[in-house]
């Protein structure tokens, strides 16, 4: 979607009224609530996806090498819930939400969480005890809670300083608010080369900037067999499926394996799938169906999706490769136990 110019009048009014609350928080009133332990927050200031779980997972796992024991502490968006809820591999998606399950199934040995309250939700992970540092999912507009670092996740293919506010464009809120942030985690970068252009393009607000895009290398059958390579899939007929915040930038990942790619289905953002939806897919084509790690937990916790456990449907668990940066976004969170 390109940003609406018949829309900016209502962009501008929401724009100026996020600049008034943030302005309010500026001044501290009222007070944020402040943890005893290290508080990071990974968000964005664009509405979709840019990122930000991958990431936070390539967090968790740098605490974990290091010795640390980090938690995760997420809202839990598109859970059928309210409240404060532990999070372990066990638990469903209706439950906590796709991404703290995704989070929870990957590091069994750190604590998730998710409340909607992201004070309330410190305060149980600090009763908790047992927890060096938080990483807050999505929290960049959210403050409520102080942080003591604020890093903000930035798609390549859509640069804020192209678009506009909400319902206009993507922006969250004004790019000014770029300011509040620590450190730029640029994604989905497409080529090296694209880096110097994009640094200069965001020079303006000053800030220590990473440069990252997405690894895709290998696939997990839903049956829980091996793994294979995704171009091992090469001489086969492809299909693809997902509901993500920007499902284009998914199928152009896997499409860039040049498989033999003959259906794609966009869903919408956090889908909440159904048996006919997956019904509806397989009676396509007799062709492997590959989804995103995200929309697997989703469908993972349905109690009838056991039955297609036999088909050929995949996953792609998507890591984080990073061309520039690592050690600046390293050293900013290492400064937190200095």
């Amino acid at each position: 979607m390109q940003p609406n110019k018949w829309l900016s009048p209502l962009g501008w009014l929401y724009g100026a009224i996020m600049e008034i609350r943030n302005a309010r928080y500026d001044r501290q009133s009222p007070p944020p609530y402040r943890a005893a332990i290290p508080v990071i927050s990974v968000g964005n200031i664009s509405a979709g996806g840019t990122g930000k779980t991958p990431f936070a997972e390539w967090l968790i796992d740098m605490l974990i090498q290091a010795g640390k024991r980090p938690a995760y502490l997420s809202r839990g968006y598109g859970r059928n819930t309210r409240g404060f809820f532990w999070v372990n591999g066990n638990s469903s998606v209706q439950e906590v939400g796709d991404e703290a399950l995704q989070v929870a199934t990957k590091f069994s040995q750190i604590t998730v969480a998710v409340c909607e309250s992201r004070t309330e939700g410190l305060k149980r992970l600090e009763e908790h005890g047992q927890i060096d540092l938080v990483i807050l999912d999505d929290a960049f507009q959210h403050r409520k809670v102080a942080r003591d670092l604020d890093l903000i996740m930035i798609d390549a293919n859509r640069l804020p300083i192209h678009d506009r506010v909400i319902p206009a464009g993507y922006l969250r809120e004004r790019i000014a608010g770029i300011l509040r942030a620590d450190a730029i985690v640029v994604n989905k970068v497409q080529n090296p080369s694209d880096v110097l252009n994009i640094q200069n393009q965001l020079s303006g607000f000053e800030k220590p900037m990473a440069f990252t895009r997405p690894s895709l290398s290998q696939l997990f059958p839903v049956s829980g067999a091996s793994p294979i390579q995704i171009s091992d899939l090469k001489t086969q007929p492809v299909g693809l499926f997902a509901g993500l915040g920007n499902n284009e930038a998914f199928f152009q990942q896997i499409s860039a394996f040049d498989l033999s790619v003959e259906i794609k289905q966009g869903f919408a953002d956090h889908h909440p799938y159904t048996e006919s939806d997956i019904k509806a897919l397989l009676s396509q084509s007799e062709i492997n169906w590959i989804t995103t790690e995200k929309d697997y937990q989703r469908l993972k916790s349905q109690p009838w999706f056991e039955k297609f456990s036999e088909h050929s449907i995949w996953y792609a668990p998507m890591k984080l490769e990073f061309l520039t940066g690592k050690q600046t976004i390293w050293e900013l969170v290492s400064q937190l136990f200095s």
